[in-house]
């Protein structure tokens, strides 16, 4: 999501370039003006509140739908996301010393979970394959699991186990 805004805000703010991505994004968001694409920041950076949380879904749908549609600004978004993704998953195989022929991998980031879509899924299986050798055993999670994460704080044997917030 800050990936786009931040594509938008080059080109836009930037450049003064009106691109396509550009173009879908100001119609999605409703934006009549830069002022009005420079004062949607504290929109989508309220957080926790229902407002924001559905500007951040409406930016991932736009940009999934953007990706569909082959739209080449969301194209080398998604390349830049998918190789990050695909090598921080490949680093955390490595270090965590997993045996065995196949390691099985979830994917459960709020990007996938909130607007899953099978381009960008098959992508990033494809740049997993390639980078870990064939090693993994790519799943797409059903549940929103970061909610299981803030539960699992909450539990006071997360303490003995020494974790924090900070250090999952």
């Amino acid at each position: 999501m800050m990936q786009m805004y931040r594509k938008v805000y080059e080109n836009l703010i930037l450049k003064d370039v009106n691109t396509p991505l550009v173009m879908e994004y100001v119609k999605a968001m409703n934006l009549g003006s830069k002022v009005d694409f420079i004062n949607s920041w504290s929109d989508l950076k309220e957080g926790e509140n229902a407002e924001c949380k559905a500007l951040h879904r409406k930016i991932i749908w736009l940009f999934f739908e953007l990706l569909e549609r082959s739209n080449p600004e969301a194209q080398a978004l998604a390349d830049q996301m998918i190789k990050c993704a695909a090598y921080s998953i490949d680093a955390a195989v490595r270090e965590l010393h997993f045996s065995g022929e196949k390691i099985p991998v979830y994917l459960s980031g709020s990007i996938l979970t909130k607007a899953a879509s099978s381009g960008y899924l098959s992508m990033l299986k494809k740049a997993l394959s390639c980078i870990c050798q064939g090693k993994l055993e790519v799943h797409m999670c059903t549940k929103r699991p970061v909610e299981g994460a803030v539960q699992l704080l909450k539990f006071p044997v997360v303490e003995n186990f020494n974790l924090s917030y900070n250090s999952i």
